[in-house]
């Protein structure tokens, strides 16, 4: 059987926050969720990158959660389909549910180092275990909440750097 999850990514950039959902059929557990939202990271910080080099002094056009996205939707290390939906709430079979909210820092600077984005994300856990009725009316059980590091250190997510986005990130 499926785990199936939806991650809602929270804009708080604009006057009125927003979220963008994601609905995803398998591979919806924590472990392979925070891989999936790690990997998705690593896409946005290097489209945040080209971006920067395309737009010029215009740069910084695409926003944390955009980034992100963007990221989670075209990440080929994402496995299986992505669907973008109107809420959450219209899933009643998801047994997850993932609230991320996006921020960025700089870092780097140095004379040989460029200046780098980095995306800090900071991630609540939901099981969506309750009966139907119930869970149309609240979140979900919060289940663990952190910064993606911390989660998955807690979950034991392994890291890996890909030489191809390490190349980008340096040209």
């Amino acid at each position: 059987m499926s785990t199936r999850a939806v991650y809602s990514f929270r804009n708080t950039d604009h006057l009125k926050p927003f979220e963008t959902h994601i609905y995803k059929h398998h591979d919806g557990s924590p472990k392979w969720a925070l891989k999936y939202i790690y990997e998705a990271s690593n896409e946005a910080r290097v489209a945040r990158h080209q971006a920067d080099l395309s737009f010029g002094k215009y740069s910084g056009r695409l926003n944390p959660t955009d980034s992100m996205i963007c990221g989670f939707l075209t990440s080929r290390k994402v496995i299986g389909p992505r669907n973008i939906t109107s809420h959450w709430k219209n899933h009643p079979d998801i047994n997850y549910r993932y609230l991320i909210r996006s921020a960025v820092h700089k870092s780097g600077r140095t004379k040989d180092q460029p200046q780098i984005d980095e995306l800090d994300l900071y991630i609540k856990i939901y099981h969506m275990d309750e009966p139907l009725a119930v869970r149309r009316s609240t979140e979900g059980v919060e289940i663990a909440s952190g910064y993606l590091e911390t989660l998955m250190d807690l979950y034991q997510v392994p890291r890996c750097v890909v030489k191809e986005e390490k190349a980008v990130l340096e040209a």
